[in-house]
C-alpha cells in the first residue's frame, strides 16, 4: 500500500511517499514544492494554560489569512503544469491513501480537565465542555484532543486528567483541503507532525514554541503518525466524502453490470423456454405418430398422452372383466347333450355377456331354444327376431356368464 504524506510548513509543501506492508512501513521518496507568497504567521502563541492560547501581536498574517493563502497557493495552476497544482497532478499517480500534516501554528488549543481519559468518551463530551469557551462556533469547528502525560502521570491530584483540546475552523481547514483536492489529493487523515514534536517535551507550553523540523525528523514523525496519529481532524464537517463524480461513475458501472446480468438472465430464460417448448413439441409429435400406429381406428388425436392413458385404463378394465370369463366353458355348455340348438351364424363374447345369432325354421323353435338356454345360463333374452328370405326366422339371443343351472 502506497501512502502519500503531505506536510505543509512555511512556504513549502512536502510529499513523503511510504510503502506500508503487513508489519512495516518504509520511506521510499520525497517530493518538495515551493509556494510563492508570504507565509509568516503573527509572532507565535501565548496564553494561560487553562485559557485559550491566542496569537501574540506582531507582523505577519493571522491564522485565517494564512489558511486562505495556503488554499490559494495549493489550488494555483497556470495550465501548463508549471503551477503547484499542475505539478502535484503529475507526481501523485499510484497513491492508495494520503495523510495531511497541517502546521501547528494554524491550530487552536484549550487545556481542560476531564474525569476520564478514554478518547471516545472525550470526543463525545468535549463539545459541551468547550461551548462558550472558544472563539469559533462549535458547529463550525473541527475538534480533537490529546491527553497530556501518560498513565498515572496524566492523573491530577483532584482525580482529573489534563486534556489538550485541539481545534480549527472548518472553513479554514476546508481552504487547504480544497486546494489539495484540485491537485488530485484528498486526505484520508488530517494531523500535525509539528504538534507531535512539540508535545514530546511533556509540557503544554511547548505548543507555543517556535519549531523547525529537519528532513529526518519530519520522516520519523510521519512514520509515527501513520502508525498512530496524534490527532485526526478529518471528522465532523470535514469527514471525508468520496467525490460525487466518482460515486456516480461507480454507480453507473454497477448499474451497467446489473443491467447486463439481467439481460443475460432474460436471454437464458428465453432460450431455455424455447428449447423446452421445442422438446415438448417434438415429443408430442412422436407420441401422436406412435398412437396412430398402435390404434389405427382412432381418427382424431388431439392429446395423445391423455388419450393413451384413457385407452390403457379402458383396456385394463376390460382385462379385469375378461379375467372372469371362460370361453371354452361357454362353448362346452352350449355343446352338452340335451341342448338342441338351431344352426348358429355366430357367437360374440364381451364384458356384458354372450350374444348368439342363428336361423330357426319357425318362431316356436326360437322360444324352445330360449327355454333350453334359460336352464343353463342367467338372464337369457331374445332381443331380435325377423323372417329370413327362405321363410325361416333369424334370431339374436343374449345371456350372462355364469354357471349352468
Amino acid at each position: 500500500m502506497k501512502i502519500g504524506f503531505v506536510s505543509i510548513s512555511g512556504g513549502a509543501v512536502v510529499i513523503d511517499v511510504f510503502q506500508k506492508r503487513a508489519s512495516s512501513v518504509s520511506h521510499i521518496g520525497t517530493r518538495k514544492y515551493s509556494m510563492a507568497g508570504s507565509f509568516e504567521l503573527i509572532g507565535g502563541l501565548t496564553g494561560e494554560l487553562t485559557g485559550e492560547l491566542a496569537d501574540k501581536s506582531g507582523s505577519g498574517k493571522d491564522k485565517k489569512e494564512m489558511a486562505r493563502e495556503y488554499g490559494s497557493q495549493l489550488s494555483r495552476d497556470t495550465g501548463d503544469n508549471d503551477g503547484l497544482n499542475g505539478r502535484l497532478e503529475v507526481d501523485i499517480d499510484g497513491m492508495d491513501a494520503y495523510y495531511l500534516s497541517v502546521p501547528a501554528g494554524l491550530l487552536n488549543y484549550r487545556v481542560v480537565e476531564m474525569p476520564f481519559a478514554e478518547k471516545k468518551k472525550l470526543l463525545s463530551t468535549l463539545p459541551y465542555t468547550l461551548e462558550g469557551l472558544i472563539k469559533v462556533p462549535l458547529g463550525a469547528a473541527v475538534v480533537d484532543c490529546v491527553v497530556l502525560g501518560q498513565g498515572l502521570e496524566a492523573l491530577q491530584d483532584g482525580g482529573a486528567y489534563r486534556v489538550l483540546a485541539v481545534y480549527m475552523d472548518a472553513r479554514e481547514l476546508g481552504s487547504i483541503v480544497g486546494g489539495l483536492k484540485k491537485g488530485g489529493i484528498d486526505p484520508d487523515r488530517i494531523t500535525s507532525c509539528e504538534l507531535r514534536m512539540r508535545l514530546r517535551s511533556g509540557r503544554v507550553e511547548s505548543v507555543c514554541e517556535h519549531l523547525e523540523l529537519s528532513d529526518e525528523e519530519r520522516v520519523s514523525l510521519c512514520l509515527e503518525e501513520i502508525s498512530s496519529p496524534i490527532i485526526n481532524l478529518r471528522t465532523g464537517g470535514m469527514a471525508r466524502c468520496r467525490d460525487v463524480g466518482k460515486v456516480l461513475k461507480n454507480f453507473s458501472v454497477g448499474l451497467a453490470i446489473a443491467g447486463t446480468m439481467l439481460l443475460l438472465l432474460c436471454l437464458y430464460l428465453v432460450l431455455k423456454t424455447y428449447l423446452v417448448t421445442g422438446s415438448i413439441e417434438s415429443l408430442n409429435a412422436h407420441l401422436t405418430s406412435s398412437y396412430k400406429k398402435a390404434f389405427a381406428e382412432e381418427t382424431k388425436v388431439v392429446a395423445p398422452l391423455y388419450q393413451l392413458k384413457a385407452k390403457v385404463k379402458t383396456l385394463k378394465d376390460e382385462k379385469d372383466n375378461f379375467d372372469g370369463i371362460s370361453p371354452l366353458g361357454v362353448l362346452n355348455a352350449l355343446s352338452m347333450p340335451g341342448l338342441k340348438l338351431a344352426p348358429l351364424d355366430g357367437i360374440e363374447m364381451s364384458t356384458t355377456g354372450v350374444t348368439i345369432k342363428g336361423e330357426a325354421r319357425r318362431a316356436g323353435d326360437v322360444e324352445d331354444l330360449k327355454g333350453q338356454l334359460d336352464g343353463r345360463f342367467p338372464d337369457v333374452s331374445v332381443i331380435e327376431t325377423k323372417t329370413a328370405v327362405d321363410g325361416g326366422v333369424l334370431f339374436t339371443i343374449t345371456f350372462k356368464y355364469g354357471a349352468s343351472r
